[in-house]
C-alpha cells in the first residue's frame, strides 16, 4: 500500500496565508470607515483583507529605503 502525500496548495486569500496575527486600532474619520466599508462590500472583501494588502505593499515598496 502506498501512501501519496499531496502538496498543500497556496493559499488563496491573505486571511488564509497570514496564521500568526495581532491587532492593530486605527482611528479613521466616520466618513472614511463608512467609505471603506461600502467599498470592501462592493469588492466582496472584509476590511480586514484590503488594510492587510494595503499595509503589505506599502512595507514592501519601503522595506529597502532608509527613510
Amino acid at each position: 500500500m502506498e501512501f501519496k502525500v499531496k502538496p498543500k496548495a497556496a493559499p488563496s486569500t491573505l486571511k488564509e496565508a497570514v496564521r500568526d496575527t495581532e491587532r492593530l486600532s486605527v482611528d479613521l474619520p466616520k466618513p472614511l470607515k463608512r467609505d471603506l466599508k461600502r467599498v470592501a462590500v462592493d469588492q466582496g472583501r472584509t476590511i480586514s483583507e484590503i488594510v492587510n494588502s494595503l499595509i503589505c505593499d506599502y512595507v514592501q515598496s519601503h522595506k529597502n529605503t532608509n527613510n
